[in-house]
């Protein structure tokens, strides 16, 4: 998706675009479909070519390897809707469908869990623009917070970026 006719789209939509001179950072992958946000059980990336001097390495968290998930979970809420202003990647078919997705917001809890407690996800991608139900006391550092706990605590997997390499990972673990 980022290809110069992408960029184009993406700018005259007035949509963000993550030019290769930013980094994205955390976030976990999903999908939107009319009025809901997936999270896939497996995702790919595979990099047909990569114009990087120094491509650097692409890290992953399991989030089995997250000591402090639950933590996390009770801070934020399990199945507790969030409001996000998501990145362009999770709606990217939407500027074939509309002509204005500007202030795309899309509603999706941080940690979601089945009712039985057996599959569990996290979702976080874009920025958190605050819960659903409008609780004006609620700490945005949190989320800050809660990154770092990722970035610091938790095993995470460095794998240098290839061309012509696939990485094939478990996005809900």
């Amino acid at each position: 998706t980022a290809s110069q006719a992408n960029e184009a789209a993406l700018q005259k939509a007035g949509v963000k675009f993550y030019s290769p001179k930013e980094r994205l950072g955390f976030h976990t992958d999903g999908m939107l479909r009319e009025s809901a946000v997936y999270v896939p059980r497996y995702i790919a990336l595979y990099n047909i070519i990569i114009a990087y001097n120094k491509p650097g390495c692409f890290y992953w968290v399991p989030f089995a390897g997250w000591p402090q998930f639950d933590v996390w979970a009770g801070m934020l809420g399990w199945n507790r809707p969030y409001r996000f202003e998501a990145t362009p990647i999770v709606y990217a078919g939407a500027l074939d469908r509309a002509e204005d997705t500007r202030g795309h917001v899309i509603e999706a809890p941080v940690f979601w869990q089945d009712a039985g407690g057996g599959d569990r996800a996290v979702f976080m991608n874009g920025e958190l623009l605050g819960p659903v139900d409008g609780d004006e006391a609620f700490d945005y550092g949190l989320v800050a917070r809660m990154k770092q706990s990722i970035a610091c605590d938790a095993s995470r997997i460095a794998l240098p970026q290839r061309q012509r390499r696939l990485l094939l990972m478990n996005n809900t673990a």
